[in-house]
């Protein structure tokens, strides 16, 4: 959050970039703004409440069916480099599946910040591998997010709860000077066709 927007998007066009489609596979470039979670106005990752990065990715385009009951999607992306303020470039990689059986919904996600450091030689390749190949994890921010939502289609009623925590959390330190490695709850429920009007949620 400390970093200038300037440094974020170099570009007036925000909400824009380009997608290639094939079959159920996307793959594109853009500076959209994102969201991850089950909740529709708190977030413990990603909000669409913030300007966008540029990123590459590749995701599913919806879910894809395992069974008759099961189904998954898919979503991996990495930042272009984004300068810190010892102008060195840091990345941003993530890893979203959401993973749905009848009407429960499971979402895993790990995000890694990593880069920035002067004496450790990183660029966008090493940043595309690093969930894969772990390279360094030792000095990065690695934040872990799950979250379970429970649909109960016959009254529109849905509850969740997620949870996210990051690799360090300076446990017993300064909370003021270490609150950006904090875990974090979210728990909520909403309903929907509330008063049998389908575009009003509690």
């Amino acid at each position: 959050n400390d970093v200038p927007k300037k440094q974020i998007n170099s570009t007036n066009l925000l909400n824009t970039g380009i997608e290639l489609y094939h079959k159920n596979i996307i793959i594109g470039a853009g500076n959209w703004n994102q969201w991850w979670g089950p909740a529709l106005h708190s977030s413990l990752v990603l909000s669409n409440n913030s300007d966008g990065f540029f990123h590459y990715f590749i995701s599913s385009k919806n879910y894809i069916s395992i069974s008759e009951n099961l189904m998954i999607k898919g979503r991996y992306f990495v930042s272009e480099g984004i300068k810190n303020r010892l102008e060195k470039d840091f990345y941003i990689s993530a890893f979203f599946l959401n993973i749905k059986y009848k009407s429960t919904e499971i979402g895993l996600s790990k995000n890694i910040l990593s880069g920035g450091n002067p004496d450790i030689s990183w660029n966008l390749n090493d940043a595309a591998r690093v969930l894969i190949l772990n390279t360094n994890n030792k000095y990065w921010d690695i934040m872990h997010d799950f979250y379970v939502l429970k649909e109960y289609k016959d009254s529109g009623l849905e509850i969740f709860l997620e949870f996210g925590y990051p690799n360090r959390t300076y446990g017993g330190n300064d909370p003021e000077l270490y609150y950006d490695h904090a875990r974090g709850t979210n728990i909520g429920l909403r309903k929907k066709n509330f008063f049998e009007n389908n575009k009003l949620v509690f």
